[in-house]
């Protein structure tokens, strides 16, 4: 089975004045890997960025006939979403890895909890949708500046109503009605058992993450879109173990970077240290993690390494290269 899919632009729609989305078919007219809620989808653009956007629908985890993607235009941006906003066009081909999903929904019947800021909406589409297909409970809180700048209210609203009594919408608009959210108060009143979702600016993630401290771990689940901390900035050697050649990462670049720059080819997406692209696995030393995809004791193994943003604590790594 193959490890990357080319695509197909085939419909693209304004849902927001900053928010377009994207239909993207198989581009030999297949069907699509199915993928569960939560998942995203790493796209490689045409001006040689790869960039990872959520996919919008619940595929049921089956084989479907068409992905949905959205994408916020950035300002400034970095090259992404100005390119899906100034130079997409329907025909256009893509190309893209297989379906992946770091911030799955949990299989649970009980009740909960989603927040949302901004963008951030776009992966909880997917999981309110399955969460209304199981007939389970649930609770969304959609933050955004002005109605103006909210995307795929519409849709929103026709869950609600397809879940009935099972499901809640509260809108924020914090600019216009002063309606600010209050993520300690709904962590404060949601069950201990309940699961708790959060995806948007850092701020929001920050305060939802500090209210939510004394929660059980696994009932708390987190997409950021760039990572929580700055990224590490060099000086140290690593060492790979598969050929016995050393390189080292100057003070001031990434590990990242030293490798590409020495020829080492290594997949790479977000540079962000949130997508877990980069994910290298670490046979001597002690990395520093910087990453946000990492979880807690995946760092206190210290075994892995995410290369776009973390570094070393010791001299040296010994990587699985």
């Amino acid at each position: 089975m193959t490890d990357s899919l080319l695509l197909r632009v085939t419909r693209i729609r304004r849902e927001a004045p900053e928010v377009l989305s994207f239909e993207l078919c198989d581009g030999l007219g297949r069907e699509l890997p199915g993928y569960e809620p939560g998942a995203h989808l790493d796209i490689d653009l045409p001006n040689g960025l790869r960039r990872s956007y959520s996919l919008l629908d619940d595929s049921r985890g089956q084989r479907c006939g068409v992905y949905s993607i959205a994408v916020k235009r950035e300002a400034p941006s970095r090259g992404a979403s100005a390119w899906f906003h100034d130079a997409a066009r329907v025909g256009a081909t893509l190309r893209a890895g297989l379906p992946r999903n770091g911030f799955e929904l949990a299989d649970s019947s009980g009740h909960a909890l989603f927040v949302a800021g901004g963008i951030g909406i776009t992966p909880m589409l997917s999981m309110l949708a399955a969460r209304t297909r199981l007939g389970r409970s649930w609770e969304l809180h959609y933050s955004y500046p002005t109605r103006r700048q909210a995307a795929f209210v519409g849709r929103l609203r026709e869950l609600q109503a397809c879940s009935g009594a099972l499901g809640r919408l509260a809108l924020h608009a914090s600019r216009e009605r002063h309606s600010r959210l209050d993520v300690g108060a709904l962590l404060k009143d949601l069950a201990p058992q309940a699961h708790a979702y959060c995806c948007g600016p850092a701020g929001l993630i920050d305060g939802f993450v500090a209210a939510a401290a004394g929660r059980a771990a696994d009932t708390v689940h987190v997409e950021r879109f760039q990572a929580e901390h700055s990224a590490a900035a060099g000086g140290f050697e690593v060492e790979l173990a598969r050929s016995g050649r050393r390189i080292q990462v100057a003070p001031g670049s990434s590990l990242l970077d030293a490798l590409l720059d020495a020829g080492v080819g290594l997949n790479f997406s977000c540079t962000q240290g949130v997508c877990g692209t980069c994910r290298i696995g670490v046979l001597a030393g002690i990395p520093e993690h910087r990453d946000s995809c990492l979880t807690q004791d995946e760092r206190d193994a210290n075994d892995v390494v995410i290369a776009c943003c973390s570094g070393a604590r010791s001299d040296s790594l010994v990587l699985d290269l």
